[in-house]
């Protein structure tokens, strides 16, 4: 790879939280436990 480590997830870490918060949006609520909503409603209810 060219490119630096730090260069690559400067690029590729913001794409992927978009893409994390675009999924969380349009997961139904029978999403199943894997996906960020449903871990989030696991840990974040205590």
């Amino acid at each position: 790879m060219l490119m630096s480590w730090s260069t690559t997830f400067a690029i590729v870490i913001p794409i992927w939280w978009m893409a994390v918060r675009l999924s969380v949006l349009a997961a139904p609520p029978w999403s199943p436990p894997w996906s960020p909503m449903s871990s989030c409603r696991l840990t974040c209810e205590d």
